[in-house]
């Protein structure tokens, strides 16, 4: 209402069934504005939790030091066990003095660690032992190869084999 000029009451009158329109429509706003913030915030809160789960499960499966430096133990007296192994095909007195070597010469008095280090020298110096082991590490990394790409062959046939007939395309 204007009184001189000055709007008393601020409250503008409406047709009643326009003020429930607009009120109704105010409610769906609202609620849609809601709505679409609650989801916005439940799809942040999945992201995170993907994200956290992912974390979690990557930090498990992550190997500690502890089972790193056990792992790379294994590793390194595997290889030279491997390496042994390739020594005892070629020579099997140069295979012990390797061994020996590899140990440290643990066991061993002091007086005859000279003399088997000047023997395990002169052994490893010889080209026909230096021949045959380096023939016998070529040949287990070609060994090696090989069995790789038969497991390869092997997996690709399994892949297609639900695709192959039984017999084949010419009977």
């Amino acid at each position: 209402m204007v009184r001189g000029g000055i709007i008393t009451d601020w409250r503008v009158r409406l047709p009643e069934n326009l003020v429930g329109r607009f009120v109704a429509a105010m409610e769906w706003c609202m609620i849609n504005l809601l709505l679409k913030h609650w989801f916005k915030e439940e799809m942040m809160l999945a992201k995170l939790f993907q994200v956290a789960f992912a974390g979690l499960l990557l930090a498990g499966c992550a190997m500690t030091p502890q089972q790193r430096a056990a792992y790379e133990a294994a590793r390194e007296r595997e290889m030279k066990q491997t390496a042994v192994a390739l020594a005892a095909q070629c020579d099997r007195r140069t295979a012990e003095l390797l061994a020996l070597q590899q140990e440290d010469y643990l066991g061993v008095a002091d007086a005859e660690k000279p003399k088997l280090q000047r023997e395990y020298r002169r052994r490893i110096a010889e080209p026909s032992f230096q021949a045959c082991y380096r023939m016998a590490w070529e040949n287990l990394v070609y060994r090696q190869q090989l069995e790789m790409l038969e497991r390869r062959e092997r997996r690709r046939e399994l892949e297609w084999m639900m695709y192959r007939p039984y017999y084949p395309y010419w009977w």
